[in-house]
């Protein structure tokens, strides 16, 4: 899959337009990359296409964790989606 097929893929399994389904992907990846492990992230970050691979740059060895609210949260502020719309797209 590359860059673009993975961004088309957003808005068919979402309620996300098409122009908020990159940052909503690059959040997404982020967020998920603190909570994998440095290695967990980088065998992620293998699979994925360019430029993608960058959020999943864990940013610590060790990973961070938090629940779901907490994640759904921290990825509307990084996208700029509301907190209802992170809560369903990270769920």
């Amino acid at each position: 899959m590359d860059h673009e097929a993975l961004i088309d893929t957003v808005p068919r399994r979402s309620r996300v337009p098409r122009d908020d389904a990159e940052s909503l992907t690059r959040a997404m990846l982020h967020a998920l990359a603190e909570r994998l492990t440095r290695g967990e992230a980088d065998d992620l970050a293998s699979e994925l296409p360019e430029p993608p691979q960058t959020p999943l740059i864990a940013p610590a060895p060790e990973a961070e964790g938090y629940g779901p609210k907490e994640c759904a949260d921290l990825v509307s502020r990084r996208c700029g989606l509301s907190v209802g719309a992170g809560a369903r797209e990270a769920s």
